[in-house]
């Protein structure tokens, strides 16, 4: 505007023809820019492709966005401002997006969030700027978007072992070790050497580290393994963000390590009003699926002491106190602190 002033007063006073149409140019500029500002306003919006994303703990990972171009003339100056945080802080973090669109385009990109514990993390888009080309006229536009961001731990597989196995001299493996297998009725199965197409969840871990020879249960048609798992999510006396990501971390090995061996596992735990949660694993999508329920659980998760009957089913039971127990003994007890390397150790189940 200030430019405008000048060479018009310029112009007027000198008498230069040429001053006063750039002025008169200047002007005309000035309103199309206004009206540019104001049509990429009403045509450029901002949409989260997934209301749920997933990452892992620490993980360089980004969550997609989209810039949404409705209009005839490209966007090049667009300003997303974004606002992420845990559902369990109050203080929100604060992002910033500069991005560019075409016309009657769909512009996807990805933006990086900090993601140390293991959660939900909500992220909300409550305005957008848009500007004209030159950068004269900025306009804001209200949203109101989010999206979740779920935050699961990394990767790991607790080792458990169970004691209990007996030896059949009439079964052996190829290069002639014996096979161990289970008197329960629910867990008959051979064992054979692994093929390509076979699940990795059925490979017997212990007995092909010890004959060197990759080997795989075969379990007869509707006779597979099930393993229980109770959570106890009685909130401890010390529960500090650490030790929440630890019983997370726990939890999510425990039930891989427990997959790892069976051909399914029962994870039940008591939510805040008393209501039993049952959920089957079948794979790892349930695992995740499990974990994204206990990140909504609300309040302090007052209720969850294992019963009697929990306690005698004979299934595990993993507490907040990062204690494992297997039939209402404690077969190890996890430390904050230690409990990654804790997890390279075997746990053998009596």
């Amino acid at each position: 505007m200030l430019l405008i002033v000048i060479t018009w007063y310029v112009g007027g006073m000198y008498h230069v023809p040429a001053f006063l149409l750039l002025a008169a140019a200047e002007i005309l500029v000035f309103i199309l820019m206004f009206l540019t500002a104001l049509y990429l306003k009403a045509k450029v919006g901002v949409q989260f492709p997934k209301s749920l994303e997933e990452i892992r703990k620490n993980e360089q990972k980004g969550s997609s966005l989209c810039l949404v171009n409705k209009g005839s003339i490209p966007a090049s100056r667009v300003w997303v401002q974004m606002r992420y945080n845990y559902d369990r802080e109050r203080r929100k973090k604060k992002l910033l997006y500069k991005g560019y669109v075409g016309k009657k385009e769909k512009q996807e990109f990805s933006y990086f969030i900090e993601a140390p514990h293991c959660g939900i993390i909500k992220t909300e888009i409550r305005k957008v700027e848009i500007a004209d080309y030159f950068g004269l006229f900025r306009k804001k536009k209200k949203e109101n978007l989010s999206q979740e961001i779920a935050v699961f731990p990394p990767e790991r597989y607790m080792k458990i072992c169970f004691a209990e196995q007996t030896w059949d001299d009439g079964e052996r493996s190829a290069q002639g070790a014996a096979v161990p297998f289970s008197h329960s009725q629910n867990d008959h199965y051979q064992i054979r050497e692994y093929v390509q197409g076979d699940q990795k969840r059925r490979i017997h871990w212990n007995l092909s580290a010890r004959t060197e020879t990759l080997l795989v249960k075969e379990y007869p048609p509707e006779s597979g393994k099930w393993e229980e798992l109770f959570v106890d999510l009685e909130k401890p006396q010390s529960d500090s963000e650490q030790k929440k990501d630890a019983f997370y971390e726990l939890l999510y090995a425990c039930l891989l390590g427990l997959f790892r061996a069976a051909d399914g596992v029962c994870v039940k735990w008591y939510e805040e009003t008393g209501k039993v949660c049952r959920v089957q694993i079948m794979g790892e999508a349930d695992v995740r699926e499990v974990l994204l329920q206990l990140f909504r659980t609300k309040g302090e998760w007052i209720k969850g002491t294992q019963t009697e009957a929990d306690k005698e089913s004979g299934g595990f039971c993993l507490n907040r106190d990062l204690g494992l127990y297997h039939k209402g003994k404690l077969a190890v007890q996890f430390t904050e602190e230690q409990f990654e390397r804790e997890l390279e150790q075997e746990i053998w189940i009596a």
